[in-house]
């Protein structure tokens, strides 16, 4: 594999096991930005209304995330990290990437000691772990970025049929396509 300047081309590069895999870590304990980002990605690409797509069981979502192949940069990033971690560095993850840390001063010393707590055999993240307590500040500011625009979706009216096979569902869609209704398949 090429090397993939964003975490969205390395995400569509990934195998669809290996998304499944990183798509059901991620809904474990989304954060709430990242899992509102990912919501409106499997609304667009599925088509449901985001009432649907929030009242869906987590196998489902995963599935249906996994299916996405642009879900934004920052839930790509998320969802390429984490499928490269096991529990344990993911702990360690969360515990650097706090969704709050956004809205709290850095205060050096307790960052000093978190960041000597934390052990790690992973280079990469020691290294990391190492500039941060080597030059304070190396965090970005992002006290002005704000929350993502909303996404605007218009008004849909759906009927969602539950079949207990492949063939029921073909005879259905053919059946609805024939009398002339715009008709889509879901597969969940």
């Amino acid at each position: 594999m090429g090397f993939s300047k964003t975490f969205t081309r390395l995400w569509k590069r990934l195998t669809p096991e290996e998304r499944q895999t990183a798509a059901a870590a991620f809904w474990k304990e989304p954060s709430g930005e990242s899992a509102a980002t990912a919501l409106a990605a499997i609304v667009k690409a599925r088509h449901l209304r985001p009432q649907v797509a929030r009242s869906l069981p987590v196998e489902t979502k995963a599935r249906a995330l996994a299916g996405v192949l642009d879900p934004g940069e920052g839930v790509a990033a998320s969802l390429v990290v984490v499928l490269h971690l096991d529990e344990r560095e993911a702990e360690k993850l969360l515990a650097l990437h706090d969704p709050l840390a956004a809205l709290a001063e850095t205060d050096d010393d307790v960052l000093s000691e978190l960041i000597a707590q934390v052990e790690t055999e992973n280079e990469a993240v020691r290294k990391l772990l190492d500039e941060m307590l080597n030059e304070p500040g190396l965090l970005p500011d992002t006290a002005g970025d704000g929350p993502p625009p909303e996404v605007e979706i218009g008004e849909l009216y759906q009927v969602v049929i539950e079949c207990p096979d492949e063939a029921q569902q073909r005879a259905v869609y053919e059946r609805l396509v024939a009398e002339g209704l715009k008709c889509r398949l879901l597969t969940l």
